[in-house]
């Protein structure tokens, strides 16, 4: 690999600055996983990146591979994505959106993530208007981090409890991390959420729909809510760290309420 140069679609998914005036930009790639690249010079005044190497830009990358960082040839800007930050859901949405790709994200990972972050942003790109109410963008963050979990494997089972293998009858349910239980069902000590019959509809809804088709059919906002920190819920408990995005996207929606 080594002095390797490659190109390939990318996100940029976060940046920290390095010595004085350089920078490094961690991107998502269609073809190599997650990078990270060191970009020479792009803080010193006027250099030709400078305003399109930031997070939710999608880029062509061209890239060398060198000793402890990758670094940066070229670049074309493909879609500027930055724009959904304009508002204050946009601004909360993105934060956890980069968040959980971050969480999952890893270097010579098959292509699937960065399709999956790339349809998802071009969703919120064509649907931005009705994305303006706090259900629609709530809707929107559950539907793709159970799509983040279904593309790892992890998504969990809902038609029938994982204890007695029996249909669920929507009365009396808990969600553990790997799927629903009749609450007599469950033993040990696993953490569960309780979740009532209106939450169970909506959830298996997230699970088993597209976005568009979920933000198109519209839900109540209490059982959104109630859905979405189910959904942060089992994912925080596969990689065992709070999602602390969601609690300042929570509150912002609490505040505009």
């Amino acid at each position: 690999m080594r002095n390797k140069v490659y190109k390939t679609p990318a996100l940029i998914v976060g940046r920290r600055n390095f010595s004085d005036v350089d920078r490094i930009i961690t991107v998502l790639t269609k073809d190599f996983g997650r990078r990270d690249l060191m970009v020479k010079g792009i803080r010193k005044h006027g250099h030709k990146w400078g305003g399109i190497l930031e997070p939710f830009m999608m880029i062509d990358l061209v890239g060398k591979v060198g000793n402890n960082f990758d670094y940066v040839r070229d670049v074309d800007l493909i879609c500027d994505y930055a724009v959904l930050e304009d508002s204050l859901n946009g601004f909360g949405l993105t934060n956890m959106f980069l968040e959980v790709v971050s969480r999952v994200s890893y270097e010579g990972e098959t292509g699937e993530l960065f399709e999956l972050a790339r349809d998802y942003l071009n969703c919120w790109e064509r649907k931005k208007f009705e994305l303006v109410g706090n259900v629609n963008v709530m809707l929107y963050m559950s539907s793709f981090i159970m799509s983040v979990l279904a593309i790892s494997g992890r998504l969990p089972v809902i038609d029938v409890c994982l204890e007695c293998g029996k249909s669920i009858d929507q009365v009396g349910l808990v969600l553990g991390a790997q799927g629903v239980f009749h609450r007599q069902c469950v033993k040990g000590p696993d953490e569960v959420r309780e979740m009532s019959t209106g939450e169970y509809g909506i959830f298996k809804k997230v699970i088993t729909r597209s976005c568009e088709v979920l933000i198109e059919d519209g839900c109540e906002g209490d059982l959104i809510c109630a859905v979405l920190e189910k959904c942060v819920f089992v994912y925080n408990q596969f990689w065992q760290r709070e999602v602390r995005s969601f609690v300042f996207m929570k509150n912002l929606m609490l505040n505009e309420e």
